[in-house]
């Protein structure tokens, strides 16, 4: 306010008031004049109008000039007031300034020589002040920190308490609730130090929120709290955990505290227990209290006396005890201390001692184990029968070697294997007890040979002075876990390829329902053409990629099936050599194909498709792994294998096989690669390059005619498959050169039940194109209402086997209650499909597997109708 009323003053003095006053008359009759000639436009009379609007002016001029006018006296005279006391308070406040400087100056001279640190911040972290000692503690100056703002000092906070004190201050900022925070900051030359930090919303007049605090360097007493907590800690650790009973009792003998195996040693389900009780009740003999306690009394503490104790079931204890008398401290009473160890074994050991021995002679000469005693450096003193047998020395060719120089000096590898590094030593020199090692030794002949080794160390006087070592032989456990796991990962790949199986066979007969609707449509498109050739080809396209479809389809359930289909008996020689012609087709320029053909003729019991896909999908496989070319070679001949043999092809039965190889030079496989190889779907191919069902299909083929295949490889030194499938006796089928028949039709009247209506309308039409009369049922309860509201007999059925309400066997049972003479086709888009029990009336029912031609659908047609 002061500058503004000091403008005003300059620039209107005495007198101007009255001029400004007048000017606004002027320019608002100015303004009048120019708004009323606008306003005459829209008047009807303009002379009327325009005395009004001047009067009306003239009125409001005067009226506002005088409010005017009023205004700046007055403000004349507020602006002679206030610069009177603008004049007094500049005094006053000059005065205060001087005591306010002196009163900072104080207040800077007391928080520099404070210990405690005090610090300003806003709302949003910055630091606007902040105690010069701060440099003595944290190593920055005042200065520092508040030029970098919220950079540094929040920086400088550990990770772990920043969250923390984070919280603590916005909950300070939002409800008002004091902070006090204990956390760790990082000076300046990286050392941590904690600090114990207070700070409380204060408001400054502009109405902005700040924090005002104070914190101090608590460091050395953290430190000093974590080692009393470490120490107590310790103690407590020890206390707990000491295999020997520890105890403490007040000096009448009445128990105080104890750790839990003085509990498990007197037979206690807890402390609780045993808290409370005189040691006249724990004594065996009550008499031997008094006489204890004068001794301890006397001399201050008892050592290496054993005493008898009872346990809680009435048995006897010797205990060993070491008991000293404690003084009382901070006005605490005097108490009793003492440690025991149950030497009850000892005891009876030493009475059975020469017992012991004989039988311990007994026991390590008839142990099936191989036993050893070593000496403090390794060395052979000891050994016993078994362990001559199982390594092939005798005891005066050990005794003095080092045995682990002699008989564990090398992995199996042929590495060497430090005495440093071997598990047995560093358990022995630790002095613990190791049990079941499992490891490789070798016998006087150099042989290796798995064993399972247990070493426990021998103390005297504190101290090891040997171990006892038990190796046992166990190279037949390990060659039946070996086949224990083949076994179980044939399991498990045959579980998989069964449930692969399944969802194949659940969705073979949707998929098949499609094909049978791209198949059939795009024979009638071909039919219906005449001479469009461009529309016939591009109907033939559209089969072709139906066809191709239905392939991979019956690739998946070929696969799948535990039994292989038609199997033919053929010469492998012949078929490979026949397959071979495709085989050249697949493979480029940049490949050396080679064939060797050595079974002399020798014949196998396979489909012959079965055996092009099989050999197809690996040629493929073989092509691919080799990008740049290479060789690859396809080799056949006959062998015998044995038991060992038939495990490494999948256990398959011993006997005579025809085995045919296929190898190249590619990529090869590594051993994670070649253990999934036959999973359904794997596959090492790029994206888009590989289905991964090549090998499972392999794999399928092959174990559904009773064979077995193995991978051989190598990561980049390509790979070899060999099939193993029976050898069987050679057979001759006449050739059978069939015409392709015409396509039949007929008149007959024919019932269509399907539940998918594209397929359903497909087959209608197909029918009706033959010439038959077609009528249609989306369903099996449909179908049967229609063959009972039927004016005349129904000459034939085709029905879906599986159908929503009613399936195709249970329609086919009910319709012939209605007409027994009528003929029945089912079908079914499962190759697996559930097959009805063989009796008189099933035995006339005429199967159609799905997706079927237009000429298959005519010929099964007219061949049931004609029965």
């Amino acid at each position: 306010m002061p500058p503004l009323i000091q403008s005003w003053r300059s620039h209107l003095p005495s007198g101007r008031p009255l001029w400004l006053a007048g000017l606004y008359i002027a320019f608002s009759c100015v303004w009048i004049f120019v708004t009323d000639k606008f306003l005459g436009h829209f008047s009807i009379t303009v002379a009327t109008l325009t005395y009004l609007s001047i009067v009306k002016g003239f009125v409001y001029v005067a009226i506002t000039s005088s409010l005017i006018y009023a205004i700046l006296r007055r403000l004349g005279e507020t602006n002679k007031n206030l610069e009177n006391i603008v004049a007094s308070r500049t005094a006053s406040l000059a005065a205060s300034e001087e005591e306010l400087r002196t009163r900072e100056e104080w207040l800077r001279r007391l928080l520099a020589s404070l210990p405690d640190v005090v610090w300003t911040s806003t709302e949003d972290g910055r630091t606007i002040f902040i105690s010069p000692n701060i440099k003595g503690i944290f190593g920055f100056s005042a200065e520092e920190i508040c030029e970098n703002g919220k950079g540094l000092g929040w920086g400088r906070i550990h990770p772990e308490d920043r969250s923390r004190v984070t919280e603590g201050l916005q909950t300070l900022f939002s409800r008002g609730q004091r902070f006090e925070e204990e956390y760790r900051v990082q000076c300046k030359d990286g050392h941590w130090i904690w600090v114990h930090d207070r700070a409380v919303r204060t408001h400054r007049e502009d109405g902005g929120l700040f924090a005002d605090g104070i914190f101090s360097d608590i460091t050395a007493r953290k430190q000093a709290e974590e080692a009393r907590e470490e120490s107590d800690r310790r103690y407590r650790l020890l206390f707990e955990r000491n295999l020997a009973g520890v105890f403490r009792a007040e000096a009448g003998g009445k128990m105080l505290d104890c750790n839990p195996a003085l509990v498990r040693m007197l037979g206690y389900d807890s402390a609780a227990e045993l808290l409370g009780r005189t040691s006249a009740e724990m004594l065996y003999d009550p008499a031997e209290e008094s006489v204890l306690l004068e001794s301890l009394t006397k001399s201050g503490d008892i050592n290496n006396i054993e005493i008898r104790l009872m346990r809680k079931d009435g048995t006897i204890l010797w205990g060993l005890h070491n008991v000293c008398f404690l003084e009382g401290e901070n006005g605490r009473p005097p108490c009793i201390a003492g440690t025991v160890v149950d030497v009850s074994e000892r005891r009876r050991t030493a009475e059975a001692l020469g017992q012991q021995l004989s039988l311990m002679q007994a026991i390590t000469s008839t142990a099936p184990d191989g036993l050893f005693m070593l000496d403090a450096r390794g060395r052979v003193t000891f050994m016993n029968p078994a362990a001559e047998r199982i390594f092939g020395y005798t005891l005066g060719e050990l005794q003095g070697e080092v045995l682990h120089d002699v008989c564990h000096y090398k992995r199996r590898d042929g590495t060497p294997l430090a005495r440093s590094e071997c598990v047995i030593a560093r358990a022995y020199a630790s002095g613990k007890t190791l049990y079941g090692h499992e490891d490789v030794n070798f016998r006087k002949d150099g042989t290796a040979f798995d064993v399972s080794c247990s070493s426990a160390p021998l103390w005297e006087g504190g101290k090891i002075v040997g171990s006892v070592l038990v190796v046992q032989d166990i190279t037949r456990r390990k060659l039946a876990e070996q086949q224990y796991q083949s076994l179980q990962e044939q399991f498990l790949h045959a579980q998989k390829m069964d449930a692969i199986g399944q969802l194949a066979g659940g969705v073979a007969h949707d998929f098949n329902n499609i094909l049978q609707i791209i198949n059939g449509y795009s024979d009638l498109i071909v039919q219906e053409s005449g001479s469009n050739l461009q529309l016939a080809a591009r109907a033939r396209a559209i089969k072709g990629a139906g066809s191709r479809a239905a392939r991979l389809i019956q690739q998946l359930l070929d696969f799948s099936r535990k039994n292989a289909c038609d199997p033919q008996i053929t010469s492998l020689d012949s078929a490979v050599n026949e397959i071979m012609k495709m085989v050249w087709t697949l493979v480029g320029e940049d490949i050396d194909l080679t064939m060797r053909l050595g079974t002399q003729g020798a014949c196998v019991n396979i489909n012959a498709s079965q055996l092009e896909q099989l050999m197809m999908n690996l040629v493929v496989n073989a092509r691919d792994a080799m990008p740049k070319g290479g060789s690859l070679q396809i080799e056949t001949g006959c062998v015998n294998l044995d038991e060992i043999a038939c495990k490494a092809f999948g256990n398959i039965s011993p006997g005579a096989y025809v085995r045919l190889s296929i190898s190249d030079t590619g990529c090869g496989m590594d051993a994670a690669t070649m253990s999934r190889a036959f999973e359904p779907f794997f596959t090492t191919k790029e994206r888009g390059k590989g289905t991964g069902l090549g090998l499972s299909i392999v794999y399928g083929i092959v174990t559904q005619n009773g064979g077995g295949i193995q991978i051989d490889s190598t990561l980049g030194a390509g790979v070899i498959f060999h099939i193993c499938l029976p050898l069987v006796e050679p057979r001759v089928f006449p050739e059978e050169v069939r015409e392709r028949p015409a396509l039949p039709n007929g008149t007959e009247d024919v019932l269509l039940a399907e539940d998918e209506e594209e397929v359903r309308s497909l087959i209608s039409g197909q029918l009706e194109r033959l010439g038959y009369h077609v009528v249609e049922a989306r369903n099996g309860v449909e179908a049967l209402q229609l063959a009972k509201d039927a004016p005349r007999s129904i000459d034939l059925l085709i029905s879906d086997t599986i159908m929503p309400k009613m399936g195709g066997q249970e329609l086919s049972d009910r319709i012939r209650e209605i007409w027994p003479a009528i003929k029945i086709v089912q079908m079914s888009g499962y190759r697996d499909a559930p097959q009805p029990p063989s009796d008189e009336r099933c035995s006339r029912i005429q199967h159609l597997q799905k997706p079927f031609t237009l000429e298959a659908l005519a010929a099964t047609v007219r061949r049931v109708l004609d029965q």
